[in-house]
Formats: C-alpha cells, sequence, structure tokens
C-alpha cells in the first residue's frame, strides 16, 4: 500500500512539474536577437525563446531610461508615436518578431533622445555601452524598445505578463566629403563624381547660383569637357554642395564650409585658399555662403591655374547638421549641436590654356544638360548597442 501511494505521489509531482514545464515555456521571454538596417533606419527583433502561443503581445518605446527603471523615482518618457513606427507582432516565424523603423529628424530633435557626446557621460569607455573616446563629437540617439506578452482581460484591456526592455544606441558621425571632378578652365562648365561613404551623401556639382530648378538647388551648369565650353581665365567657378535624397529625408544640411583650398600639382606647385576658418579667403577671390539646405563656392582662379592645360584640385572641410522644424524665440530655425561635425571632401578639375578673360556660363536644361556630379561623400555610421 505504501508502494503505491508512493508511486501516486510520484505520478502526481511528475504531472505537476510537466505542467509547470509548460506554464514556464509559455510565457517565457529573453532578450532578443537585434538586427539593423541603416539605410532604412530600420531594426528586426526576434525573440527565440519565446512561445508560438502568444497571441497578444505589445510594443512600446521609451527614452533610455526605460519603462522601469527599478527605482520607482523615474517618470517614463515615452517616445511620441510620430517619431517610429512599429509593426505589429507576429508569430510567423515561429516565435515573436516584430520591426522598428525610425523618423530620424523627429528623433534628432528630441533632446530626451539625441545628444553630441562631449566625453562626460558615465558610459564613455565603461565596456558595456560601446561608446568610446573616439566617438566624442559624434552624435548618439539613445532609446528603449519595450517588448510585452500577455493577454487580454475580460474587459478588453491588455495585462502583461513577462516583458523585455532593450536598450538601444546609434551613432551618428556626421562627416562628409565630396568631389568635383574634371572641369577644364575657358568658358563654361566643369563637374564632378559622386561617391558614397554609408548612409547619407552630398552631391557637389559645377552651378548656376542664380537659378533655381523645380528640386529649389541652383540648376547644374553644362558640361565643361570641350575646349568650347571650358573656363577661360578671369571666368568664375561656382560649386554647389546639398545632401542627397536621403540625406534630405532625414533632415541632415550642409551647414558651413570650414576651409577650401584649390591647388595645381604640375607644372609647378600653386595653391589659392577660398575658404578659411568658415570665412571668405583675404585673397578677395572667393565668396561662400550657406542657404538653408545647401552651400555654394564661387571663385575666380589665379591665373596662374591657366598657363596650360592640366587638372587642378581642392580640398577642403564641411560641416552637416540635423535641422530643427521647431522655431526659436526670433523664429529662426535651430540647429544642432553636432553642426561641430566636420567632413572633409576632395575636389578635382580640369584646366585648359586659351584665350584670356572670363567666359559666359550656360546653363543646363531640358534631357541634353549632361552634367556629371561632384563627388560627395557621406556621413553616419550608425551602430546597434545593445
Amino acid at each position: 500500500m505504501k508502494l503505491f501511494i508512493s508511486s501516486l505521489i510520484a505520478a502526481g509531482l511528475s504531472a505537476v512539474s510537466a505542467q509547470t514545464a509548460t506554464l514556464t515555456a509559455r510565457w517565457q521571454l529573453e532578450e532578443p536577437s537585434v538586427t539593423y538596417d541603416s539605410s532604412a533606419n530600420t531594426f528586426a527583433f526576434g525573440y527565440t525563446t519565446a512561445s508560438v502561443s502568444n497571441d497578444q503581445m505589445r510594443v512600446a518605446m521609451y527614452d533610455i531610461n526605460c519603462a522601469a527603471d527599478g527605482t520607482n523615482t523615474y517618470t517614463a518618457y515615452p517616445i511620441p508615436s510620430s517619431s517610429y513606427t512599429a509593426s505589429t507582432p507576429s508569430v510567423s516565424s515561429g516565435y515573436p518578431t516584430w520591426d522598428l523603423s525610425l523618423a530620424v529628424q523627429l528623433l534628432a530633435n528630441d533632446v530626451n533622445i539625441y545628444k553630441v557626446i562631449d566625453g562626460s557621460e558615465s558610459y564613455v569607455d565603461d565596456g558595456t555601452s560601446g561608446v568610446v573616446a573616439a566617438d566624442v563629437g559624434s552624435g548618439l540617439m539613445s532609446m528603449c524598445a519595450r517588448f510585452d506578452i500577455g493577454y487580454l482581460e475580460s474587459n478588453g484591456d491588455f495585462k502583461s505578463v513577462n516583458f523585455i526592455e532593450t536598450l538601444i544606441r546609434i551613432k551618428y558621425d556626421l562627416t562628409a566629403g565630396f568631389d568635383v571632378a574634371g572641369f577644364s578652365v575657358a568658358p563654361k562648365e566643369r563637374v564632378t563624381t559622386t561617391a558614397a561613404r554609408d548612409q547619407y551623401e552630398l552631391t557637389a556639382y559645377v552651378c548656376q547660383p542664380g537659378t533655381t530648378g523645380a528640386d529649389g538647388f541652383p540648376i547644374p551648369a553644362v558640361d565643361g569637357s570641350s575646349e568650347e565650353n571650358a573656363f577661360r581665365q578671369g571666368a568664375l567657378v561656382s560649386v554647389c554642395v546639398r545632401p542627397d535624397t536621403t540625406a534630405l529625408d532625414d533632415g541632415i544640411t550642409v551647414a558651413s564650409i570650414t576651409d577650401y583650398t584649390w591647388k595645381r600639382e604640375a607644372p609647378v606647385v600653386i595653391e589659392q585658399p577660398a575658404v578659411v576658418g568658415s570665412e571668405d579667403s583675404l585673397n578677395s577671390l572667393t565668396v561662400h555662403g550657406c542657404a538653408g539646405t545647401y552651400c555654394t563656392i564661387e571663385s575666380i582662379l589665379f591665373a596662374e591655374f591657366y598657363a596650360s592645360t592640366g587638372s587642378v584640385t581642392g580640398t577642403g572641410n564641411a560641416q552637416l547638421a540635423f535641422s530643427r522644424r521647431q522655431l526659436s524665440a526670433d523664429g529662426q530655425e535651430r540647429r544642432l549641436e553636432e553642426e561641430d561635425a566636420v567632413s572633409t571632401f576632395d575636389v578635382s578639375v580640369g584646366v585648359q590654356a586659351g584665350a584670356e578673360g572670363p567666359g559666359a556660363l550656360k546653363t543646363a536644361s531640358g534631357a541634353s544638360m549632361g552634367v556629371i556630379f561632384a563627388s560627395f561623400i557621406a556621413l553616419a555610421s550608425a551602430a546597434l548597442l545593445a
């Protein structure tokens, strides 16, 4: 009888153990796998250990302090729903998954989410955040993604059973460079090539600053590769620098040109400073300025550049910034602190000897404009750090 009773108890304990294991597995939730697509500003979350039985799941976004900081002294800051798009969680992959897309410009204007790393932060070089001293000066977005699993109560309210709060940090290296390639000196245009570094690009091109296209930017000048269209001595060389479509969509602007120098290497080295310390060179041969999202550099080159056919290059630095949509007290658009982020750029143009005197620039129009855009390098090394 004792043996029989012991067997019944053992069987009962075994059944309870199995039910406990099933219950535990049903509501299990561990840290997710996270992948990041920088081109689309999209994260993919996968909770591979969670049960496929989850049919009630919720997603919410907060600042880096999350919703539950464990101290009961912090007031949670929910990120406005307009600043991100979270897909409806699904178990179609055999476990819960969801995607997060960011509205970068809106988040960059949120002081609770975005800042420029100045080195005073406690998490710099702490070995876990992924932020190191070399990141000082970079932009940093810090967020917390909360994923809840639970059920609906009889009144229809969602009841959370388990949740995971995952820290997200995205570093923005706001540097970019551009190249203006091969224009001949005589009377017409020159232009440029395009190169990308990562997520954002600027486009620099020989342009007509006094004209505006349908996109709101100065119209490119015609191809200046032929002798009849080349710049001649005394001609004004105008270069426009603007963000590409992706950068514009995220609210990136060219804040300023910090320095720029024209140079010819052969037959002798000739240099002509154009922008020095963010100001026009004292040689009075360049004027430059920025108008909202783009900048222009307009120079007349030394006559020495035109002594023979050859190539002229230019090197310099530019600053990028996220534009602020909200206005300051005086009604002016405010820029973010990362305006100090500097980007290098290079320019290469061809010069050709010819009759002296400035040539009239032609504007490009229709399908015949034949423009090669100046290369402009990019911005944004964005890294996910859990």
